[in-house]
């Protein structure tokens, strides 16, 4: 037994074809170039290496469990210098589950894995958006649903981030479902969807997570607002949150010092011009700003239209009005986006909200469209006219213009076919949306729409691209000392390659990164894109050593004109790159001892602060020494304060004293102009400055640039600024460090860590020996985490922050043992809250089930729950055995049947036995509900050759019914499907057509609320047939009464004379088709709940002949033979 809904399995069929059409089509273009959805440039950069790390990652896990020493390796020194796996990669797969089919993909088809999660995931979403629609509105049309899934997961937002950002399809699927587990919680039901949909969200993507809890609140407030049912969701929510712990609290630990916190965005109170004028053109076809991603279709803007212009749906006007407020200050964006930059990724529940919204009004505007035609042509044609007038004057019009001839189609169509037995239902309507969703699909991936394809690789290209990076060439080298970390630098590395080799760099692309590292980059003045993304360290000799930077990579087409830095040499080249090595690396484990406080580093200028690491360590105390050795020296100052046209030169001519690293560093920049980015460039080298007005501001103001290692004497650095506007930079310096103090320091400081031996570096567990005449510091190029917890000789010592982003020991004089070990900060603890928490929860079902269990048997020894269901027969038969069956002589008195024993006849007591002939079994129903015993709480018909229950197991039993009361009131057959046919037409087809205007035509006269359900079920698919139900006997009562009185007047209208013996069984027949009617109207006022319905199965004790049915019903339907007797 299941509660009553659509046919679901018909309606996914459906939606799942049609799904799979639209994107073959939507796709052909990548299909046909045999392109993948690999952007080239995040997607090769960023969620190919992701996958392919995170396959590998896998793999090592599974063969740790395999080989009998389970481990989760939680720390990669090829994500950068060395970063968290799970906090670095939770962002795009770790934690996702559907991530997990790349164990099925080698990796030269990982851009495959990548295109085929996009489709999984916007096919997923429409499924999620259907089970949520379900809940809303159970006996919607199939139509509806089908399209309402159709806008929703093949919306813009759905179509753009498939092709950008895979992993932003998963809010599509969580939000829904989220929603759901709201709506069963504020209906009554039990929380645990919500608790699983919390917890799988926090797991999946906690970025997303974040906006996913302020949308669910929102929804859930005004939904239900009553404090009861907000508190159960609000502990729900938290035993959510506990359940996903082993992601949540690792990633919330991490989040707090994330380096990307300084992109804080600009400060305005609204987006450029452009953004507003986008709005209602991007509504239908898909035009977007700051990630505000709408392109719902025509439809789409005619289902606003309609829902405004309709008195109902109130809470749904005020989310559209509240998702418009979100639209229009950025500060709003800024903090669904985390407080970070402003964007308007939190548009997912923007697209949710109006494919909702296609759904609720698609019956309505269907059945109404004849009566509303003229207002809502109205208001579209003015829509369009805004729209056209906007999109010519910004030059985008071409696919507003489809939308708005496929509206105006669509409105024609509809109010068209209104009414029409074979389009009536909207089945053209929908193919109109279906085509112009397309179009909005398809267009932007030809040359129509700029050939989005162009900007897309094959798996062929993605695996060249691989294998033709830096970091292949790298892993080719014969690198004799491996037992840590070798890495290499230069100017031009392309992004994460490293994770996809296993080899070690200074470059790093990902969205997540440690705070300590851009501490120490902002500190050392590095010009770089974002904190994020950076590639080495301006090719400054010093810092590179001191990263224990190996090579140094340079593409071999440009050996030319980049120089490498002081000490690298002997150049080779390996696959169209020239490397170049140093023995002037610093080793793994530096021994110092000479600290240095923080607070005094930061006083220092900013080559000072670069020169001064390679010989003391930087800790954050305040009572450490203050034996400062720099040799960096300032050549030039000057102050900047100029209005450039894009051309402007400030020449620095400098006289330097000797051979070594120059430097122009600016302090205190600042610009004004038109732009919110200024770009200058230093002898060629650009730098970018960020305005407050830029999205991605970060506050940098101090800019030093490394031109390299110059000779003594006359040297011209100058600064170009490119960018229009006025400048002011308070400080510009020219700055030399020696070549000989930076080589001297780097070999000093290798000759005193020799003190430091057997440094073994296995992901999150380092070992060394040290052995020192002197007290000192242990300096270990590891970036600096919390996860990070040491031994010495056993005995547990402090893990210090030193050089800002590196990791530091405080050892004492003598010979020690030292061990690390890493674990992710959070995960044991969130693991064991999560497995807790799991037990808990089961733990409580299973007392919840085992108490609702006794309730129920209690309910079934309550005499208030007696149940009687008529068996219905003209003729004895064997009858179904229990004390809720009672076989009933239908038309007894037409009838010469011996009453057998224990029968009842239906023509004793108030009965209309004598219209059996008519009426078929519905004299034995009335004589049922008329004359049931006076404690009889449920009355119910079935009939002799149907019976609910199965036929392996037999008639459904009492026990059966009462585990559903008392919430249970009305028990149907599981819906009958007709698949081509409707229940109109194929009663049209197979009696005659001419007794459905009939019945109209009666409930016109009798019951002219019920008319407009009447049309609306006559175009379902599937009903609840053959006159059987149980009812609470209230509602069988009511039932009756309205039955009775529309046939009587129906038969006023049809003569049975001429007919034959089955044909004047019409009334019977009918009444199949108005309980569907009346039920359809009772469950649309709110009378009965969706959830009071219970869907049986039910099966014939006597053997079906199928091929004889089917055949009966083909031709009923294609040649137009009616039938003539029962099968």
């Amino acid at each position: 037994m299941r509660y009553k809904s659509s046919d679901i399995k018909d309606i996914i069929l459906r939606f799942t074809l049609l799904f799979a059409l639209c994107s073959v089509v939507i796709w052909l273009p990548f299909i046909i170039q045999g392109k993948t959805f690999v952007w080239n440039v995040d997607g090769i950069s960023q969620h190919i290496p992701a996958l392919i790390f995170f396959r590998k990652w896998l793999l090592e896990i599974l063969g740790s469990i395999f080989s009998g020493n389970p481990d989760i390796p939680m720390w990669s020194y090829s994500l950068g210098e060395g970063s968290d796996v799970i906090d670095t990669l939770h962002y795009y797969c770790i934690g996702d589950p559907l991530c997990l089919i790349v164990l099925l993909f080698p990796e030269k088809f990982m851009g495959t894995c990548y295109t085929l999660l996009s489709v999984i995931r916007m096919y997923l979403a429409g499924i999620a958006f259907i089970s949520f629609a379900r809940e809303i509105r159970p006996k919607a049309s199939a139509v509806a649903f089908i399209c309402g899934g159709l806008v929703y997961s093949l919306s813009n937002w759905a179509l753009y981030c498939a092709v950008r950002h895979s992993f932003f399809l998963n809010p599509l699927i969580l939000l829904p479902l989220m929603l759901l587990g709201i709506e069963k919680i504020g209906k009554g039901k039990k929380p645990y969807l919500f608790i699983v949909m919390t917890a799988l969200s926090a797991v999946a993507s906690v970025y997303f997570f974040y906006m996913i809890v302020i949308m669910s609140i929102i929804y859930a407030v005004i939904r239900y607002p009553k404090i009861k049912k907000l508190l159960v969701m609000l502990a729900s929510g938290i035993a959510g949150c506990f359940i996903g712990a082993v992601i949540l609290l690792p990633q919330a630990l991490f989040l707090m010092n994330d380096g990307r916190s300084g992109d804080k965005g600009g400060a305005v109170l609204f987006y450029d011009i452009m953004h507003y004028l986008k709005i209602p053109g991007g509504f239908a076809a898909g035009s977007s700003s700051e990630y505000l991603l709408m392109g719902f279709g025509a439809f789409g803007v005619i289902a606003v239209i309609s829902l405004l212009i309709r008195p109902k749906n109130r809470k749904l006007k005020l989310f559209l009005g509240l998702t418009m407020f979100f639209m229009i200050f950025p500060v709003l964006g800024s903090i669904m986006n985390g407080f970070s930059y402003a964007t308007n990724r939190w548009s997912f529940a923007l697209t949710l909200l109006v494919s909702l919204m296609v759904f609720v009004v698609w019956d309505p505007f269907i059945d109404e469209i004849k009566d509303k035609f003229m207002k809502t042509m109205v208001i579209f044609s003015i829509y369009s006219i805004v729209v056209l007038v906007i999109s010519i004057a910004t030059a985008d019009a071409s696919l507003v213009t489809v939308q708005i001839v496929m509206g105006y189609l669509l409105l024609m169509l509809a109010k068209k076919t209104a009414g029409s037995v074979v389009f009536g239902d909207g089945k053209l309507a929908a193919l109109i949306v279906m085509i112009n969703l397309v179009i909005n699909g398809l267009i932007p991936n030809t040359v129509l729409g700029g050939d989005r394809t162009k900007d897309f690789l094959s798996n062929d290209l993605i695996n060249l691209a691989m294998e033709t990076s830096d970091s292949a060439a790298i892993a080719k080298l014969d690198k004799a000392d491996s037992s840590y970390p070798l890495r290499y630098t230069g100017p031009y590395l392309i992004e994460n390659t490293s994770a996809v080799f296993d080899v070690y760099s200074t470059q790093y692309y990902w969205s997540q990164t440690n705070g300590a590292v851009t501490s120490a980059r902002r500190a050392l003045a590095i010009p770089e894109y974002r904190d994020y993304y950076y590639t080495g360290y301006d090719s400054r000799a010093g810092l590179s050593y001191l990263a224990g930077v190996k090579y140094y990579v340079v593409p071999a087409d440009k050996k030319d004109v980049l120089k490498a830095p002081a000490g690298y040499k002997d150049p080779v080249t390996q696959d169209g790159y020239v490397i170049y090595t140093t023995d002037n690396a610093a080793p793994f484990a530096s021994f110092f001892t000479e600290p240095l406080s923080e607070e005094r580093w930061n006083e220092l200028s900013i080559t000072q602060r670069q020169d001064v690491l390679m010989t003391n360590i930087i800790l954050d105390h305040e009572d450490l020494g203050n034996n400062i050795r720099s040799d960096a020296v300032k050549l030039k100052k000057d102050t900047v304060d100029l209005n450039s046209d894009g051309q402007t030169v400030l020449p620095l001519d400098v006289d330097c004293p000797c051979d070594g690293e120059l430097y122009v560093v600016m302090k205190g920049f600042e610009y004004e102009g038109d732009q919110s980015r200024a770009d200058i460039s230093v002898s060629g080298k650009g730098v970018s400055y960020y305005t407050k007005d830029f999205n991605w501001y970060n506050g940098k103001s101090d800019f030093a640039v490394c031109l390299g290692t110059v000779g003594s004497g006359l040297r011209k650095p100058k600064i170009t600024f490119t960018t229009p506007g006025t400048y002011r930079i308070s400080e510009v310096t020219v700055e030399l460090i020696p070549e000989t103090a930076i080589l001297d320091k780097a070999q000093t400081l290798i000759e005193r860590s020799s003190c430091i031996t057997d440094v073994k570096v296995r992901g999150d567990r380092v070992t060394f020996n040290i052995s020192s005449d002197k007290d000192g510091y242990v300096l270990l190029q590891i970036p600096y985490s919390a996860g990070w917890k040491a031994t010495c000789d056993r005995t547990d010592c402090e893990v210090l922050k030193a050089d800002v982003m590196y990791s530091g020991l405080k050892v004492s004089s003598g010979s020690h043992k030292i061990e690390l070990r890493y674990r992710t900060p959070g995960f044991i603890a969130g693991a064991l809250i999560s497995l807790i928490s799991v037990l808990v929860l089961i733990a409580v079902a299973i007392v919840v089930k085992k108490l609702s269990s006794k309730k129920t048997k209690k309910v079934g020894t309550d005499s208030d729950a007696k149940i009687m269901i008529a068996v219905a027969s003209h003729k004895p038969y064997d009858m179904p055995e229990g004390d809720i069956y009672q076989p009933v002589l239908a038309g007894a008195s037409v009838s010469e049947v011996f009453l057998p024993e224990g029968w009842r006849a239906d023509n004793t007591g108030d009965n209309i036995s004598k219209l059996n002939p008519y009426y078929c079994e519905l004299t034995a129903y009335y004589w049922a509900v008329r004359n049931a015993a006076p404690d009889v709480s449920y009355i119910g018909l079935v009939h002799y050759r149907r019976l609910f229950g199965k036929k392996k197991t037999g008639p459904v039993t009492e026990e059966e019914l009462k585990s559903c009361l008392p919430d249970a009131k009305i028990f149907v057959p599981r819906p009958r499907n007709y698949f081509i046919d409707d229940l109109g037409s194929h009663y049209a087809h197979t009696l005659d057509g001419s007794h459905l205007e009939a019945v109209r035509s009666a409930l016109r006269k009798v019951s002219p609320d019920y008319v407009s359900f009447w049309d609306k079920i006559l175009k379902d698919k599937d009903g609840y047939m053959f006159n059987m139900n149980i009812m609470e006997r209230s509602y069988a009562t009511e039932y009756l009464d309205w039955l009775m009185k529309v046939l009587e007047e129906v038969c006023k209208k049809i003569a049975p004379s001429g007919l034959s013996e089955f044909e004047r069984r019409f009334p019977g027949r009918l009444s199949e088709l108005l309980f569907n009617c009346w039920l359809e109207r009772e469950v649309a006022i709110g009378k009965i709940g969706p959830d009071s319905i219970v869907e049986l199965d039910y099966y014939s004790p006597e053997k079906v002949d199928w091929p004889k049915k089917i055949k009966a019903f083909l031709e009923a339907r294609f040649l137009g033979k009616k039938y003539h007797k029962s099968f």
